[in-house]
C-alpha cells in the first residue's frame, strides 16, 4: 500500500561477530580437510610434512642391524662396521611405486668391507631386480645402493661403485687397483755439488715432498778421492757406496732404497783425500698421484 513503511530487520553487532566466527571456523574445517585429502604439507607433524613433500631426510644408523621403514628415504651407516650387518627392506607393497631409497656409508665410503659386509635383505617373497635375488651384500667402501619399489613385490636397484664401472674407492691407488690400471711413475733426479767434501754427513734433501724409490747414484770428483755413501735418514742404501775419483762412476741401488714423504736424503763422506768438487746425481722414480 502506498505510503506504508516497510519493515527492515536490524542486525546488532553481536550477531555480526557470531557470523564472522562461524565463517572462520567453517573455512578452517574445509581448508584442513582439503589439506589432508590432497596430501599437502601444512600438517601438525614436521616429519609427515617432509614425507608428503618428498623431502629426503637422512636416517642415521650405527654399527647395528636395522629394518628400513617405508618412510625412510636415505639410510646412512654412520660408523665402520665391526661385524657383518643386515639392513632389512620394508615390503615393497608398503612403499609407494617409484619411491627411491638410498643406502650409503658416511662421507661416501670407508664403512663396508669384504670382511664386514652390509647385506640388503628382502622380506617375504620380495625380490631384487635384476637377478631375482632376495639379498645382496655391499662389500666395497665406496658402494652406494639405490632401490626403487614397484609397490608390489620387487625392488629395482643400482649400485654406484665397482658394479657400475666406478672405482668404488676413496684413494687414487685403490681406484687404480679396482680398475686394474697400473699406477704411472715418473723418473726424476736430484743433482748437486759439494765443493770441499770432508768426512761428515751432508743432508742433500732435508725433507722429501713425496715418497720415491731411489734407483742409482752417480759421483765424480774434480780432484782427489773419497767414499760417498747414500743414506735415507740414517740407514745406508744397498749399493749406495761409491769410491769417488775424477772418473764418473754410477751404482745401482738395489735394496733399502724406498723413501717416504718427509724422509731426509744424506750423503756420508769418508776417507776424503784432497777431495774437491764432489758432483752427485741421484736418480729415482715416484708415482704420479
Amino acid at each position: 500500500m502506498a505510503g506504508t513503511p516497510r519493515y527492515v530487520p536490524q542486525t546488532n553487532e553481536g550477531d555480526k561477530v557470531k557470523q564472522n566466527v562461524a565463517i572462520q571456523q567453517l573455512y578452517k574445517a574445509v581448508d584442513g580437510s582439503l589439506q589432508a585429502a590432497n596430501n599437502l604439507s601444512d600438517l601438525a607433524s614436521a616429519a609427515t610434512a617432509r614425507v608428503n613433500l618428498g623431502i629426503d631426510q637422512p636416517t642415521y644408523i650405527g654399527d647395528v642391524n636395522y629394518t628400513i621403514l617405508p618412510t625412510d628415504s636415505i639410510v646412512v651407516v654412520r660408523t665402520p662396521l665391526t661385524a657383518p650387518r643386515t639392513l632389512t627392506l620394508p615390503f615393497a607393497v608398503t612403499v609407494e611405486a617409484r619411491k627411491r631409497i638410498t643406502i650409503t656409508g658416511a662421507n661416501g665410503g670407508g664403512t663396508f668391507s669384504p670382511t664386514n659386509p652390509l647385506t640388503i635383505l628382502c622380506q617375504g617373497s620380495d625380490q631384487l631386480n635384476p637377478g631375482n635375488a632376495t639379498s645382496l651384500a655391499l662389500t666395497d667402501p665406496g658402494d652406494r645402493f639405490e632401490l626403487i619399489s614397484d609397490n608390489v613385490s620387487r625392488w629395482s636397484y643400482v649400485i654406484w661403485g665397482i658394479a657400475r664401472g666406478g672405482t668404488g674407492a676413496i684413494t687414487a691407488p685403490a681406484a687404480r687397483t679396482n680398475l686394474g690400471a697400473a699406477g704411472l711413475t715418473q723418473t726424476d733426479d736430484r743433482s748437486g755439488i759439494i765443493k770441499s767434501p770432508a768426512n761428515q754427513d751432508y743432508r742433500i734433501v732435508e725433507k722429501l715432498p713425496v715418497g720415491c724409490t731411489l734407483t742409482s747414484l752417480t759421483c765424480k770428483l774434480a780432484s782427489g778421492t773419497c767414499t760417498a755413501t747414500l743414506k735415507i735418514n740414517t740407514t745406508a742404501v744397498t749399493g749406495g757406496a761409491i769410491n769417488a775419483t775424477t772418473t764418473q762412476q754410477s751404482s745401482a741401488l738395489t735394496a733399502a732404497n724406498v723413501a717416504n714423504a718427509g724422509d731426509a736424503l744424506v750423503i756420508t763422506v769418508s776417507a776424503a783425500a784432497s777431495a774437491i768438487d764432489l758432483s752427485i746425481t741421484l736418480a729415482y722414480t715416484r708415482p704420479l698421484v
